[in-house]
């Protein structure tokens, strides 16, 4: 553990568990797997069980910085960092990248990394810690970008997927990603087998990181090594004067995909991505109707329903209604089918 290092994903908007998200109060700060716990702090439970305490860095936006360190109070301020301007999510591993190299001897090649997001559904524990431990074996082993798949359990068009080829224990290599399918596609990919949900999460050790970057961009790499350099020299105006140069590119395009050893290891555990405010039906118990809620609220003769009820003095009363959104803030709320909840982020 104690060479490991977690990067958590924390910048996202959420626009489509709006009205509870807003741009100060994302999706990663909101109660939607657990009652007692925003999904920041359930990310930051699981880094902390990775690398230890002290070992990993909450990576949000700038805008973000001030309300995770509210959300997160026992951490230290430099737990809590973003990357100076927003450079989508290869920006943001290149900066925390820059960041650890520029604080580490010359022994960084060998730490491994792991990149983890702040709005999944993880559980239990146990078996994503098996799964992480895999991952760190594939990228040791055969020097390889690793990330975590997850076996579809319906034809679902809101993830990417990978196509998994060679079994090299303890996963496969990967074959090719495939973006995110029609509904047609994605079902000839759950007849046809060998496909995963692409889960988002990445694992490395910076020689590899390095090594790859170096192949897939040679001026993205300069810039990460000429960033170490101003970060060590304390000039973080330079640094930040090179940050602003680079593109505005997602790891997957940018990296991921220009890598000669890409690996997948299946996931040990339940998995969501939370997008949209039906997925929270997947992850929340549900009543002998199958209506899923939080906050108070009384259901008859209703079935299927997701309710969100945040507002303490009011209780949401249902009567004869199926599969609807009822979410209700102090200020807002929102009804629609369960079907439309992909377009309500056209409300925000």
């Amino acid at each position: 553990m104690g060479n490991r290092k977690c990067v958590i994903m924390a910048g996202g908007s959420g626009q489509r568990f709006w009205p509870v998200s807003r741009p100060e109060r994302p999706k990663q700060f909101l109660r939607l797997a657990d009652p007692e716990k925003s999904l920041l702090q359930q990310a930051v439970e699981r880094a902390e069980a990775i690398a230890g305490a002290g070992n990993f860095v909450v990576q949000t936006t700038p805008g973000l910085v001030i309300p995770s360190r509210r959300e997160l109070p026992e951490l230290s301020h430099e737990q809590v960092d973003s990357e100076p301007i927003q450079r989508n999510t290869m920006g943001a591993i290149l900066w925390a990248v820059a960041r650890l190299i520029s604080q580490s001897e010359d022994n960084w090649r060998g730490i491994e990394m792991a990149v983890l997001t702040a709005d999944h559904r993880i559980e239990p524990l146990d078996g994503f810690l098996k799964t992480v431990d895999d991952a760190f074996v594939m990228a040791r082993e055969h020097k390889a970008i690793v990330t975590i798949g997850i076996e579809p359990s319906r034809p679902d068009t809101g993830f990417g997927y990978i196509e998994v080829g060679q079994e090299v224990a303890p996963g496969y290599m990967v074959k090719r990603f495939r973006e995110k399918p029609n509904r047609d596609t994605a079902v000839g990919f759950l007849k046809q087998g060998g496909f995963l949900w692409n889960s988002g999460m990445f694992f490395w050790t910076l020689d590899t990181f390095d090594r790859s970057l170096e192949q897939a961009d040679q001026s993205l790499h300069m810039a990460l090594h000429r960033i170490v350099q101003a970060l060590r020299a304390d000039n973080h105006a330079e640094a930040v004067a090179i940050f602003s140069e680079i593109g505005n590119d997602p790891v997957d395009i940018a990296l991921v995909e220009h890598s000669r050893s890409v690996a997948v290891v299946k996931a040990q555990f339940d998995w969501d991505d939370l997008g949209t405010w039906d997925s929270i039906n997947r992850s929340l118990p549900s009543d002998d109707s199958e209506n899923v809620g939080i906050g108070r609220l009384r259901a008859v003769e209703s079935n299927g329903n997701v309710i969100y009820n945040e507002v303490d003095g009011m209780r949401v009363n249902l009567l004869g209604v199926e599969d609807m959104v009822m979410v209700v803030t102090e200020d807002e709320i929102l009804l629609c089918p369960r079907d439309r909840s992909q377009d309500v982020r056209r409300l925000t």
